[in-house]
């Protein structure tokens, strides 16, 4: 009996031994010199989304399945959700896909995509984002960032104050940000490490001592935060800028906020000189980790 199996267009060849393919799908002399006929191999189709389970390992013939399925390919059909068996790197997409599989179940395995969207990645408003690695696999992190539209400005203020105005968004990939003229607001998509970028442009009394950062809504506190004795002359002009990381929590709120318990202060949007004038106060944040 031959292990090796070489199938032509129109027949099947089971004489061919000792090769190190156990199918042989390439055409026959005679239709290799056509454009059209025996040039294509094709799948099966599958919804590996409906996809819900795989035989025993010792199934019908013992040992019939020593790999778990490692490396096996297929054409999915799905176009979102996650396979029904083993987990799934991403999101499911049309095309395909195989399974890798080292653990010691056939259920133990990863579904990954070949080629094209290997991330997997569902279309919408969280594919434009920069892409990092989280415990082996590949996502695009949350991103947040967002300008002052107008100058904004707070009284004297012991407690934190949110910054309104804050509503030129240049990105909000997981559309968690919320502001308005008055105030602003995030949640995490995740539990992770996010960096945090302010830079603002104030005006304010000389001598005074603003406090601005992150603030955590659900904890009462400064996730993180940077204060200085403003040292311009009043009326001038003084940026602060903060550059951190810290762990944000999915479940709580965030916003951007400041307080100045000894002088009112300004937030200025816009810089401006004899050059011309743009966008001066920026914040930011995205999960690195």
């Amino acid at each position: 009996m031959q292990t090796q199996v070489r199938i032509v267009n129109n027949a099947v060849n089971s004489s061919v031994s000792n090769s190190p393919a156990f199918i042989d799908a390439s055409s026959n002399t005679a239709v290799n010199g056509s454009a059209n006929i025996g040039k294509g191999l094709i799948f099966p189709r599958v919804d590996l989304s409906a996809l819900a389970s795989f035989p025993g390992v010792t199934s019908g013939i013992p040992n019939s399945f020593p790999t778990r399925f490692d490396g096996m390919i297929v054409y999915n059909t799905a176009a979102s959700g996650v396979a029904g068996v083993g987990s799934t790197m991403g999101t499911l997409t049309p095309g395909f896909w195989y399974y890798e599989n080292k653990s010691l179940s056939v259920n133990g395995g990863q579904w990954k995509p070949i080629g094209g969207n290997t991330l997997g990645i569902p279309s919408g408003s969280a594919t434009t984002g920069s892409v990092i690695a989280v415990n082996g696999q590949l996502t695009v992190a949350q991103q947040i960032t967002a300008q002052l539209s107008a100058d904004f400005s707070i009284p004297t203020a012991i407690t934190p104050q949110m910054i309104g105005n804050l509503n030129r968004e240049i990105l909000d990939n997981e559309n968690k940000y919320t502001d308005s003229a008055t105030d602003n607001s995030f949640e995490a998509s995740v539990n992770g490490v996010y960096e945090i970028t302010i830079n603002v442009q104030l005006s304010t009394e000389y001598g005074s001592y603003p406090v601005l950062g992150l603030w955590d809504g659900t904890t009462g506190k400064w996730a993180v935060w940077v204060n200085d004795t403003f040292s311009a002359p009043t009326g001038g002009l003084q940026t602060y800028t903060l550059v951190c990381s810290a762990d944000l929590v999915a479940s709580d709120t965030y916003s951007f906020r400041i307080a100045n318990n000894s002088a009112g202060t300004i937030l200025v949007s816009q810089s401006s000189g004899t050059t011309g004038s743009g966008p001066v106060s920026q914040v930011s944040v995205k999960r690195i980790r």
